[in-house]
């Protein structure tokens, strides 16, 4: 095809000796890929013999020189035959230069364009550096490449910084393309704990991995090693000296305290079996490598270019001089390392002016000032401009390529970033800087260097200013240290921001000492008297440094200070001052809790989250802050969608309405309410052009509404259970549906008929997502709770692939492009899918096959969303946690973590005098003196996440169920755990004890309930029978009755002794079975549901004999008061109605800021405690109503004073008052 040329092999042959000729490597020099304006990627398919557009293959030619571009190309040929002879004429009159009359011939030649590319099999590799001048090294390469040829398993390269050890691996993976399946990368400059770095890895590794990251305490290193048999991976950690020790004191090669067990990870790939390579670099042989070094296992020790090869380094950087012999005394001088020879060439050219005969008599003096790197380093240092200085310092900061933007934003004054081109261009001519494909950095030496001189200018200032206290005369904060750079940024990625933390602020905090660090406080006051509103990153310096004190901030007076890059994220910050202080790049916590849906804007800044407390927030995720937020719903908010221009929200969740939302970039306003499911509503989804809203429930239908009106145009039926998720086609004339009756539904939307039904999967359907794509049909994603992802062929219903690896129920799937590099490649189809198993899989869309598995922790993953550009990708999960994760390299980019608030009261001490709470998320037990409002005890319980908290009769013991399906008996006193009752296989949704404290029942959403005898521990029966989750559970006072009720409307009734089933009442309540309890003579049975009713049942006979409508919406919890003469009634929408027995005449109603939930009567059954909606434990007097007392779990920013203060949106201000703060 005429606009699309590969490269022949004679040709690859000619351009393989231009590319040495000038030290660039085949695919790792940026020079080479930037000058011929294209990508590594495009490079790397020329090499391979691709096709790529033709005006890339010339420009990759011409970039090295060649402009006999016909040379390097394969002829091309064309199939004749397949031409109408005025084509064949017309063809050959117009051929292309490249092709002649005898390049067209009748053979069939593919005539395809750029074809799709492979999975990329350098993973990591972004963070490799560029090889733009690489010479010499030809016997190192040729000893490497045989040591791999041998099978070395282990390869460590051993020399001092700058001395070419990277480069050496670099251009070593150049050479070895077609040897290995994988590349994988990995830097430890940041110093990485083990876990951390197999958890970074194992995203990148080939195979699916495990569910958790690798265990590595005993040494088993099974799970990795499984990797590097069943694939052939060349694994490279670079800077490998970070993990070693270092000090005056220090034995070479000895580990940094906690990265001991590297060492045996290091023991085991180099003797373990497998077909991989480990290369790793460091300035000095980890300890342990000595003892298994042999003929798997080498270590090469680099030492410096000889003077040949360090001329071409020098002639290629300044102008050589007549005598070659005095460069050669130059690289001698300097061991032919190559970084410190680019360094001298650079100071020679710039310093000297290019005199070569004066450098040469002081260094043949000996009074040259620069002997060795960190001399030459200084002598640079103080050479350079104070921008230039600043531009240095910034990037030894923020320790990755950063882009200019970003680096621009980073600089305090104007004049700096004007000039800031000029000054990247001057040090990037004095070979100080390093460039990539993503921005601007520098080497490690260099890096290291400049932290190390960072730190002791900031130690220096705080001591001097420490002294200068006790005077009057204001400190000098012209070019401060402190106040110019940002110890730790607030704002920059996770892991770079816990880097920042090692190796500036933790260091820093240990050479000032105590005394210096208790004085920072009066560091802050001389601020507030001296330089209010002084801009700059002091003030946020120093509450970051103070912050590590044991007592935090408590009490710390900011008022009137500009607050710059101040990480405030789980830190203390009780009676705070900042009133009319200025706020910049600062992060707080936030209020969130189990993130259950998150949807991004279109400009793919905007990001809106949805949680189980009923709050809708939406963030700027690039500032990291809260633009908006509001209380959408009661609780639970399933269902989230933007509109496809943005200007609207929908949200919907377990109070049945569908709500729109109008957003135009600052305020969010409620535009409308869509009322007509009569149960929870799953999902809501905007049409593709964005008139209808379709939204899926619980009552089993599906709704489509007309979005400018809010008529409701067709209701959907046919499921036969909870439709939990809805997806448009691309032209929006077809609606599919997901069912946990485990089908598939395909809507006709214009006429509302079902086209189509697609079964396959063998449990739930949990959620749809519509993979629409111009180049090809649109695909139907599905994942189910039977742990697989399906793709079907939506015109056919066919299932075209299943998608397997996740080890426990998929709750959510998307997918999302990725932009291709260049023009004339492809974009990468990304499908992402999560779960119960903690684990984000990513998968090729065109494939199918695992590209990454991500971490996100142990609990449920409820919701993802790749952003527009498919760069990020958002999750939301059970764990009060909101990740934003950079799709390329898997890592996590960002967290929020909700700060806990909530405590929820489940029983009183046998004395009445104490009430016990739990709180959801922290997994902590509270003991109040509830007439003080005291807070006595705090016990931590080593659960992950409870769904149900009963006090055993007996008042001695507490059991909790959860997610991790396991029923946990803890001391009430200590928390310590006594018992571990296992047996379910699903949520362990409801427990109840009998009256002795002997047997408790527990029920799951496995569909059963398990009778445990708690003094052996084991299970009696398995009551099995429903055909949904267990949803609440009953004994009666006897104990020889159990009740069980269920999602799917019916309570059974089974004997206990023998686990038999006596009956099932059913017919009455049309949703699930909220909560039973039985009356005092265990004749009743009282039952609740979201129906708004509460049931009385004869126990005898099974007869519904009443029926009581509550105020309000659906009814959620119930609870007898001890003498069995009030019930207690909860509503979902708020409120507790205390009902007199047996009659159910409403005694009281109260109305105050209440929450459904679990409830609890004192023993005299005067005084009942309650959630309140703002997660405090409200008391109440039984008859009266009168509110006694609110029980309030200490906030993180209580009595922070705000009054006044700059740079905060008003979500923010409202999440921070809901946290403690006061604003006068």
């Amino acid at each position: 095809m005429a606009d699309s040329l590969r490269a022949s092999e004679q040709g690859l042959e000619i351009i393989d000796k231009a590319r040495r000729l000038k030290g660039w490597t085949r695919f790792n020099s940026a020079a080479w890929w930037q000058k011929a304006y294209s990508s590594r990627s495009t490079l790397q398919r020329f090499w391979k013999q691709e096709n790529i557009t033709r005006d890339k293959f010339i420009a990759i030619c011409e970039a090295v020189g060649i402009r006999a571009w016909e040379k390097i190309a394969e002829p091309q040929r064309i199939d004749l035959s397949t031409l109408s002879p005025d084509l064949q004429q017309d063809l050959i009159q117009h051929l292309p230069k490249g092709m002649s009359i005898q390049n067209v011939t009748a053979g069939t030649v593919n005539q395809s364009g750029t074809a799709d590319p492979p999975v990329n099999p350098f993973r990591g590799w972004e963070k490799a550096p560029d090889l733009d001048r690489f010479f010499g090294r030809d016997v190192e390469l040729q000893q490497l490449r045989a040591w791999i040829q041998e099978g070395c398993k282990l390869i460590a390269i051993l020399g001092m910084g700058g001395i070419g050890k990277t480069s050496l691996v670099v251009a070593l993976a150049d050479e070895l393309q077609n040897d290995f399946d994988c590349f994988l990368w990995y830097n430890l400059t940041g110093a990485p704990s083990l876990q951390t770095f197999l958890t970074d890895i194992t995203p990148f590794l080939v195979e699916q991995p495990p569910v958790s990251p690798f265990n590595y305490a005993s040494g088993n290193a099974t799970n990795l090693l499984n990797y590097l048999q069943k694939y052939r991976c060349l694994l490279v950690l670079d800077n490998a000296e970070s993990i070693l020790d270092r000090g005056e004191h220090t034995v070479a090669g000895h580990y940094r305290s906690g990265y001991e067990d590297y060492e045996g990870l290091f023991r085991q790939i180099g003797e373990g079996r497998h077909q991989s390579c480990l290369l790793i670099t460091s300035r000095e042989q980890p300890q342990g490598l000595t003892r298994i070094t042999g003929h798997k296992v080498r270590c090469m020790s680099l030492r410096g270019l000889p003077p040949a090869m360090g001329y071409r380094i020098l002639q290629d950087l300044a102008t050589p001089p007549p005598q070659i012999e005095a460069w050669h005394a130059i690289v001698n001088h300097y061991g032919g390392n190559p970084l410190a020879l680019k360094i001298v060439a650079a100071g020679i050219r710039n310093y000297l002016g290019g005199d070569l005969a004066y450098f040469l008599e002081r260094l043949q003096s000996g009074s040259f000032p620069f002997n060795d790197i960190r001399d030459l380093l200084q002598h640079h240092l103080e050479r350079l401009s104070d921008r230039e200085q600043e531009v240095l310092f910034w990037l030894a900061i923020v320790r990755e390529p950063i882009p200019l933007p970003e680096l621009e934003s980073c600089l305090l004054s104007t004049l700096s970033r004007q000039e800031l081109p000029a000054t990247l261009e001057s040090l990037h001519r004095r070979s100080l800087l390093e460039m990539t494909g993503i921005g601007y950095t520098l080497q490690p030496v260099i890096m290291e260097y400049l932290v190390t001189q960072l730190i002791a200018e900031i130690v220096t200032e705080l001591l001097d200013w420490s002294r200068h206290l006790a005077g009057n005369p204001p400190i000098d904060l012209s070019n401060a240290y402190l106040n110019t750079y940002a110890l730790m940024q607030a704002t920059a990625k996770d892991y770079i921001r816990d880097t920042q933390r090692r190796f500036l602020v933790q260091p820093v905090l240990e050479q000032v000492g105590s005394t210096v660090l208790s004085q920072l406080d009066q560091l802050l006051e001389h601020l507030r008297q001296h330089y209010p509103r002084q801009p700059g990153y002091l003030t946020g310096n120093l509450l970051n440094l103070i912050a590590q004190r044991d007592r935090g901030l408590r009490g710390v007076d900011c008022s009137h200070l500009v607050i710059r890059q101040a990480y405030l994220r789980g830190v203390n910050l009780h009676q705070v001052n900042f009133t009319q202080a200025e706020f910049q790049q600062v992060v707080f916590s936030e209020t969130i809790s189990n993130v259950l849906g998150v949807a991004f804007h279109p400009d793919g800044r905007t990001l809106a989250t949805v949680d189980d407390q009923g709050w809708l927030y939406l963030w700027d995720i690039l500032a990291d802050r809260q633009m908006a937020s509001t209380k959408a719903h009661l609780e639970w908010i399933f269902a989230l969608a933007f509109s496809p221009d943005g200007c609207r929200l929908a949200t919907a969740g377990l109070d049945w309405v569908v709500k729109l939302w109008q957003w135009d970039g600052q305020h969010l306003v409620l535009e409308r309410q869509l009322e007509g499911h009569t149960i929870g509503v799953a999902t809501v989804v905007f049409s593709p052009d964005g008139r209808l809203l379709a939204s899926a429930s619980a009552d089993k239908t599906v709704k489509l509404w007309e979005v400018p009106t809010g008529t409701c145009r067709h209701t959907l039926q046919g499921h036969r259970d909870i439709v939990r998720t809805v997806a448009f086609s691309p032209d929006g004339q077809t609606l599919a549906s997901g069912s946990w009756d485990q089908t598939v539904r395909l809507w006709d939307v214009e006429t509302g008929a079902c086209s189509r039904i697609l079964e396959g999967h063998t449990g739930q359907v949990e959620s749809l997502s519509l993979m629409a794509l111009a180049s090809c049909p649109p695909v139907l994603i599905s994942g189910s709770y039977d742990r697989t992802v399906k793709l079907w062929d939506l015109q056919t219903g066919a299932c075209l692939q299943t998608l397997t690896g996740h080890r426990d129920r998929v709750c959510i799937v998307t997918w999302g492009t990725i932009a291709a590099p260049s023009r004339d490649e492809a974009p990468q189809i990304l499908i992402a899918s999560a779960g119960d198993d903690g684990t984000i899989r990513l998968w090729d869309g065109r494939s199918g096959e695992s590209v990454k598995t991500l971490f996100a922790g142990e609990d449920r993953i409820w919701t993802l969303a790749f952003s527009p550009q498919g760069n990020f990708l958002a999750s939301g999960g059970q764990n009060s946690l909101l990740k934003l994760w950079e799709v390329q390299t898997g890592q996590c980019w960002k967290t929020v973590q909700g700060a806990e608030n909530q405590t929820m009261p489940f029983g009183f001490s046998p004395n009445d005098q104490i009430v016990y709470t739990y709180s959801y998320r922290e997994q902590h037990l509270r003991h109040w003196d509830w007439r003080t409002g005291t807070c006595l005890k705090v016990l931590p319980l080593q659960i992950r996440a409870a769904m149900d908290v009963r006090l055993r009769p007996d008042g001695q013991a507490v059991v909790v169920g959860g997610f991790d399906h396991i029923v946990k008996l803890f001391e009430i006193e200590s928390g310590t755990c006594l018992q571990n009752l296992i047996g379910h296989q699903g949520w362990v949704r409801a427990l109840a004890f009998s009256a002795d404290s002997r047997w408790l029942v527990s029920g799951s959403g496995d569909g059963t309930a398990r009778l445990w005898d708690l003094e052996s521990g084991t299970e009696l029966h398995c009551f099995a029978g429903h055909a949904s989750p267990v949803q609440c559970v009953a004994l009666n006072p006897a104990a020889t009755l159990l009740a069980t009720g269920s999602w799917d409307h019916t309570i059974k009734l089974w004997e206990v002794q023998t686990g038999h089933l006596l009956r099932t009442l059913e017919k009455q309540h049309p949703h699930r079975i909220e909560d039973i309890v039985f009356s005092l003579d265990g004749t009743q049975l009282y039952s609740c549901s979201l129906d708004g009713t509460i049931r009385v049942w004869q126990v005898e006979t099974g007869a519904c004999s009443l029926v009581w409508q509550q105020p309000g919406a659906g009814v959620v919890c119930l609870n007898l008061s001890p003498d069995g003469n009030l019930l207690a009634c909860a509503s979902y929408r708020g409120g507790v109605t205390i009902r007199q027995l047996p009659q159910g005449t409403v005694l009281n109603v109260l109305e105050g800021n209440l929450m459904y939930g679990i409830s609890a009567f004192t023993a005299d059954g005067q005084t009942i405690a309650i959630r309140g909606i703002q997660g405090d434990c409200q008391l109440y007097h039984v008859f009266t109503g009168e509110l006694l007392q609110t029980l309030q779990m200490p906030r993180p920013y209580e009595a922070m004073n705000i009054t006044g203060a700059l740079g905060l949106t008003q979500a923010q201000r409202q999440t921070l008052q809901a946290l403690g703060a006061i604003e006068a």
